[in-house]
């Protein structure tokens, strides 16, 4: 035998070893007597003499000639099918047939394996020559003699006679050759019965399929479609690897039928995947294994492309592959339900079956088990059971959505209920209020007044309270905010301390040292060191050092490295500072201590510096958050600029901005508005907010945030854009309803966007919003002057 890999050497050892342990077993010729067959059909396995044609030359008459012949051997111990795996070798059998009655018998040849790509039947006639007849899977149905699935021989054997029948068989696919003898009434039961129970299963998965197709209609689960494209390209699969493809669809097929089957098995595999990604969650439960599920996807994806272009050389691989996926496919199984994923207890029963199936089929193709009723149709067993199982786990998993849907709507009924008592309540204490109210009206006008100055109290109450909340959600950042800069005048102050303590120490000494001009020339660095310069990096301080250590060595100052680290600090490489002014203090014997004492000095001032940047900042926050709380309960409106309020609620919200979000300001400049100022801060604080959470769903990349301020004819226009997600079509005339909102439950109130309108209103404005789903929103408020 010869494999695909071509390696002849190790199947030739094989059949040698298996020859000699045969012994006495192999006879050149083993005569089977067909006068009285059992009701059971008999095995030829055990009769055929078998001779291996890797050369792919010889004809008929060649294995006819007495040194061919002699050639064929008999393995008396054979098992019920002759299997050769996967090979690229012709093999010839060889049966003699005896007949000993006084009548002529007729008898059925059926070689049951549909995947044969060529099979060369030679049956003698009465002259001695003999008829051939040509079939095979990749030729067209027609040919065959007896139309079955299977390769079937109708013979006749004359009275008294011995009659040899030859075959040649050649198969890209494993060849196995399971033929038995039948008696014609036997073999016709049989038949009917091996229709029926082909008929039985594919019946079993139309209805699965058509009943996953309603579910599918009915659920609108994804989960479902991909369970109908896995029963239907197994079914297809099934029907090819059983020959009904080749009876029933596609009779004259080509030769691309040899790999459909293999092509259909991947299709299976791929769809198996699929739907166990979707249905074990495996891209959360098993995220490293997910991408290894992929990975197999794609090759089963592309493998048609593969075998169409090698198939001897793939399929043997491919086979590998198929085998490997079932342990995988099991053990990410087994995983999921220890997780204590109920769904994964479902799949291990069902597809536990069509996987040791498909185990069983794949080492029957190899040859390591033998060809039985079992072996032969495992996979439709296993794939029958499957279906039976599932069909329990997906009718558990609609009785489920049945279930959550009765809760639903008995938490509904509840909720509704309780709504109409709350209506009712509301109505009486609505009935009471009015009565009051009523009798409060006629007793007198002033009343009226003061019920309205409670309700203008009321509504500035809640625009305050929201704007409180708002506030209360940037406590943390701006506190954070704050915390940074207090930190740098606690070390800047440290800093002084210290120099501060070195300097007092030094000057006097210092100044007993230096001549005028030589303290000229230190002051000159000191008040350089003064000078704001832009902050270094450490490669490019170092960078610097270097090239004035160099030109402190030019000049032949002692310690030259040390020395040109502290004038780097001193910021004496500036382009406008001089260095040859230093040279003298360089030379002065005791100038390691001068460069200290100006080293201490300048720590002061740089420190001091650290620190009302510091104190500024921290201003400008606590600026922005009382601008921001303070509540003007006057009612009167006043000239403000629009720029300054947003400025300050950007402010507010400056540490969530600088997380990755890019801010664009778009201001032009326009006159003053008369409005409420704090009224209209919450505006700008709301449609902000909303912005920033709108883009705080995009990972790392929190997206662009676009504030505008123009004037469009006698109106102010401020626009407020983000890169979120866009609103859904569905939901963008409900946004400004009080109560309305999006957010999970205790993140909003859904009164942001309804006290943005009723301020709005308020200066007789409007607010338009445009928004695109997956490019983002802007909302703009026009103000008129």
């Amino acid at each position: 035998m010869r494999s695909v890999n071509g390696s002849r050497g190790l199947t030739g050892l094989i059949l040698l070893t298996w020859h000699l342990l045969a012994g006495s077993a192999i006879a050149q010729t083993t005569v089977l007597d067909v006068s009285h067959l059992d009701p059971v059909p008999t095995s030829l396995s055990r009769v055929f003499a078998v001779l291996e044609d890797a050369s792919l030359n010889l004809t008929l008459a060649d294995v006819q000639k007495p040194e061919i012949a002699a050639r064929f051997r008999t393995d008396s111990s054979a098992a019920e099918s002759l299997g050769f795996a996967y090979t690229r070798s012709a093999y010839w059998l060889r049966v003699t047939l005896r007949n000993t009655g006084d009548t002529a018998v007729d008898r059925i040849f059926e070689l049951a394996y549909a995947r044969l790509s060529s099979v060369q039947w030679y049956a003698p006639l009465a002259d001695g020559s003999y008829q051939s007849v040509s079939t095979g899977s990749v030729m067209p149905f027609g040919l065959r003699p007896y139309k079955n699935r299977h390769f079937v021989f109708p013979i006749t054997l004359p009275a008294q006679s011995d009659q040899v029948y030859y075959l040649r068989l050649q198969s890209t696919s494993p060849l196995l050759v399971p033929a038995r003898l039948w008696g014609p009434q036997a073999f016709h039961a049989y038949e009917r019965n091996d229709y029926l129970a082909q008929a039985w299963y594919f019946g079993m998965a139309t209805a699965m399929v058509l009943f996953n197709l309603l579910l599918f209609i009915a659920l609108r689960d994804g989960i479902y479609l991909l369970y109908v494209f896995f029963v239907t390209s197994c079914a297809l699969a099934f029907a090819d690897q059983n020959g009904l493809v080749k009876e029933f669809l596609w009779p004259n097929s080509p030769a691309w039928l040899d790999f459909s089957t293999d092509s259909g098995y991947s299709i299976a595999l791929l769809a198996l995947l699929l739907f166990m990604r979707r249905m074990l969650n495996t891209k959360v439960i098993v995220p490293r294994t997910d991408g290894l599920i992929k990975i197999l996807a794609g090759l089963f994806l592309i493998s048609p492309l593969g075998f169409a272009i090698s198939y001897p050389s793939l399929v043997a691989p491919a086979a590998v592959v198929y085998l490997l996926t079932f342990p995988l496919t099991l053990g990410i199984g087994v995983y999921c339900a220890v997780k204590g994923q109920r769904s994964a207890i479902f799949f291990l029963a069902a597809f536990s079956m069509l996987l040791l199936a498909g185990a069983v089929t794949s080492l029957r193709g190899w040859g390591l088990l033998p060809s039985n009723a079992f072996t032969v149709n495992a996979l439709q067993i296993g794939s029958a059971l499957e279906m039976l199982i599932l069909a329990f786990a997906l009718a558990e998993r609609f009785n489920e959505i049945r279930r959550e849907k009765a809760q639903a709507q008995r938490e509904a009924l509840q909720a509704q209920q309780r709504l109409v008592e709350n209506l009712k309540s509301s109505e009486r204490l609505l009935e009471e209020r009015v009565d009051r109210r009523t009798a409060e009206l006629q007793a007198s006008n002033k009343t009226l007044e003061s019920t309205l100055h409670d309700l203008k109290a009321t509504q500035t109450q809640l625009v305050q309270s929201e704007k409180m909340a708002s506030l209360g959600q940037l406590v943390a950042n701006v506190a954070h905010e704050i915390n940074t800069p207090i930190s740098a005048v606690k070390s800047s102050g440290r800093n002084i301390a210290d120099a501060l303590d070195q300097a007092l120490e030094s000057l006097p000494t210092l100044f007993e040292l230096l001549d005028p001009e030589q303290r000229d020339r230190f002051m000159k660095l000191i008040n350089h060191a003064k000078a704001q310069t832009d902050v270094l990096s450490t490669r490019e301080e170092r960078a610097i050092t270097r090239d004035v250590t160099r030109q402190l060595e030019d000049a032949g100052i002692d310690d030259a490295r040390h020395k040109a680290g502290i004038l780097v600090q001193l910021r004496a490489h500036a382009p406008q500072f001089e260095l040859a002014d230093t040279l003298p203090l360089l030379r002065h014997p005791k100038a390691d201590f001068i460069l200290d004492t100006a080293h201490s000095l300048a720590t002061i001032i740089s420190s001091t510096s650290n620190i009302n940047t510091a104190v500024d900042r921290v201003s400008r926050i606590v600026f922005a958050l009382k601008s921001f709380s303070r509540m003007d309960s006057s009612g009167e409106m006043s000239d403000a600029d629009l720029r300054e309020g947003i400025e300050t609620v950007l402010t507010i919200y400056q540490s969530q901005i600088k997380q990755g979000t890019d801010l664009i300001r778009q201001y032009e400049d326009i006159p003053p508005l008369r409005c409420l100022p704090d009224e209209l801060n919450q505006v700008w604080t709301n449609l902000i907010h909303n912005a920033l959470q709108a883009m705080n769903h995009k990972g790392n990349d929190k997206g662009t945030l676009t504030v505008g301020i123009h004037q469009v004819g006698g109106d102010a226009v401020v626009s407020i854009g983000d890169s979120g997600g866009g609103i859904a079509e569905a939901i963008r005339d409900k946004i400004f309803d009080p109560f309305f909102t999006t957010k999970p439950a205790g993140e909003g109130s859904g009164l942001g966007l309804d006290i943005v309108r009723k301020i709005v209103d308020k200066h007789k404005g409007r607010i338009e919003i445009q928004t695109e789903m997956g490019v983002g929103s802007t909302f703009s408020v026009h103000l008129p002057y």
